[in-house]
């Protein structure tokens, strides 16, 4: 080196570096960092070269290239792998918590592997590729003069079973659907994300070839997905929404169509009230609010449900025998439409038209305290009536009926599986939050 500390001569060096990241990834917990191996420089034209490197990354090994091409417009290449590790081993090393419920086969295995360019102007992840379990992720990334709430994100992924890296959280209470919701973050990026999946399973629900948009520009946002290969049918659901006043503004759009709704139910809202039936539901709906509750309260908008060509399982109180198939009725129709206003939905044409009877009626879904009143009356081709009401709390509401005429007794044991839908629905839909 020369009096001011430049180098004079290149060639051959070694490397060795380290630092402490305060703070790290999870707050509380500083991160160890350190780098070692040869490196080549060339004074003459500011080229330089590091390949193999070691480096290590609060316990995470990898091995890291560096380099740079003669030239002052020249961007630095990097590269980075890690080769297979155990995920669980070095999240909790960087003081992450793991997700409550995981199930003992996750976070087994992984490794990560990216390369890219980074200069004045930001960083460019180029190639990334994560495999994680049985889920290998690819894709490329840019950040502008290195933000990391700036930026694009294009990803795709073969298969990725959400539920099992995040369980679906518990139902809310009173208490925290008033809690303020934390907007700052939204306030506060400028990113866009493509996502596209072969097979997607969220919420205990299957999406085969689906992509996902999302954007996110100083409060205001956007979330759009699509799948043609959704239980038999096509699924695109968008959500809009405003972060930069005081409250949330937001605006949701969801239609499912053309697809079988008994395998459907069976596992989003674990029921088995349907046996067959080809289904169609859309929904438009806005809320403004600071808070889960506040949302629920202000929600306004109209849905309609039909399926047609069905069967519905008959329930006797107890569950078939694989020796007993469970009995069925089947029906041309059964739908409904509902138009809510400041959360509270209500129908007037809630409707069954089966072979064997046909049933009509009315009545409303509190989404502010989770509660049902819907009544409705029964006819066969005779003539004779039975009539019905089902009330009360969503996940646990009481039907009553008379069962001594043979009608009101079919009736019972088919509205016993619908009660159970509108509950169920709910508490998914807000456990997706």
């Amino acid at each position: 080196m020369d009096a001011t500390g430049r180098l004079r001569e290149g060639g051959p060096a070694k490397l060795e570096a380290s630092a402490l990241w305060p703070g790290g990834i999870a707050p509380g917990r500083d991160l160890k960092l350190s780098l070692a191996g040869p490196l080549t420089l060339d004074v003459a034209d500011g080229s330089f070269a590091a390949g193999d490197l070691r480096a290590d990354i609060g316990g995470l090994p990898a091995t890291v290239k560096i380099g740079r091409k003669a030239g002052e417009a020249s961007r630095t290449t990097f590269s980075l792998e890690t080769g297979p590790r155990p995920p669980r081993q070095v999240l909790t090393g960087w003081g992450l918590d793991l997700p409550k419920g995981l199930a003992a086969d996750r976070l087994t295995k992984g490794s990560l592997s990216l390369s890219g360019t980074a200069g004045e102007a930001g960083l460019d992840i180029n190639r990334l590729t994560l495999a994680l379990d049985d889920t290998t992720l690819g894709g490329r990334a840019n950040f502008p003069k290195f933000d990391f709430k700036r930026g694009k994100w294009e990803l795709s992924v073969d298969r990725l079973d959400w539920d099992a890296y995040f369980p679906p959280a518990a139902k809310t209470t009173p208490e925290e659907r008033r809690k303020p919701f934390d907007l700052r973050l939204l306030r506060d990026l400028a990113l866009d994300a493509r996502l596209t999946a072969g097979w997607l399973k969220r919420g205990n629900v299957t999406f085969g070839a689906t992509t996902i948009t999302a954007s996110a520009r100083g409060g205001v946002f956007s979330y759009r997905q699509e799948s043609p290969q959704f239980y038999g049918g096509r699924f695109f659901a968008e959500i809009r929404g405003d972060a930069r006043g005081p409250a949330l503004a937001a605006m949701a759009e969801l239609k499912l169509e053309g697809f079988e709704c008994a395998s459907f139910m069976r596992d989003w809202a674990d029921g088995d009230t349907l046996n067959s039936g080809s289904a169609t539901f859309i929904l438009a709906s806005r809320a403004r609010g600071i808070s889960e509750a506040e949302l629920r309260e202000t929600l306004t908008g109209n849905a309609r449900l039909q399926i047609t060509r069905g069967d519905f399982n008959i329930h006797d109180g107890h569950k078939p025998s694989e020796k007993a198939p469970p009995e069925t009725v089947p029906f041309d129709v059964f739908s409904s439409s509902w138009l809510g206003r400041e959360g509270v939905a209500r129908t007037d044409d809630f409707t069954i038209e089966s072979p064997k009877m046909q049933v009509r009626g009315k009545g409303q879904v509190d989404l502010r305290n989770e509660t049902i009143d819907l009544s409705v009356m029964a006819t066969l081709h005779d003539g004779s009536q039975a009539a019905a009401t089902i009330s009360g709390p969503l996940d646990d509401p009481k039907l009553a009926i008379d069962r001594s005429k043979m009608l009101g007794d079919m009736l019972y044991r088919v509205l016993q599986g619908i009660i159970s839908i509108p509950g169920r629905t709910v508490t998914h839909i807000f456990q997706l939050r």
